[in-house]
């Protein structure tokens, strides 16, 4: 008698490992956007208390030379737009960012049972993820979008064993 294998394929070591440290980023990142929800309350009130202690220094330099008293009135302004938008933008904000994690995690879980669509939720959450971190133009923020588009770049070169 003849046997036939139809167990699904296994997927390749290196999309294991790759997996692996994908659950450990994206979930680093997800716990990370769950505490900034959490303490968005707490990040304006310190914000706040920073721009109210900015607003006295900024009243105090008012007609002293050299001070630009339009640019003053700008600041001032802006800083009290930054305030307005206040919790809600900050917890929308972090919600977005948690559901772009749940996304790549999602599409590394569905990698790991080789489907290719799994790759393209992932490409788009992580993606999308790297390119914000990049626009934060800071050294951590372009390093963290460029290990991003590594790992998609490096998951798309297993699409061929993904059907």
């Amino acid at each position: 008698m003849e046997q036939t294998n139809n167990a699904a394929p296994a997927a390749p070591s290196n999309l294991k490992t790759l997996s692996i440290l994908s659950y450990i980023g994206s979930g680093f990142w997800a716990l990370i956007s769950i505490l900034f929800i959490v303490a968005s309350g707490w990040i304006m009130g310190m914000l706040g208390m920073g721009m109210s202690r900015a607003s006295e220094t900024m009243e105090a330099m008012e007609g002293m030379e050299g001070v630009d008293a339009a640019e003053m009135a700008a600041a001032q302004s802006a800083v009290g737009g930054a305030m307005a938008m206040g919790t809600g933008l900050l917890i929308g904000v972090g919600v977005f960012l948690l559901l772009l994690q749940v996304l790549s995690i999602w599409g590394v879980v569905k990698m790991n049972k080789l489907q290719k669509g799994g790759f393209w939720m992932y490409a788009i959450g992580n993606g999308i993820f790297g390119i914000l971190c990049i626009l934060g133009m800071t050294l951590f923020g372009i390093v963290t979008g460029l290990v991003c588009i590594l790992f998609i770049v490096l998951f798309g070169m297993n699409l061929k064993y993904m059907r």
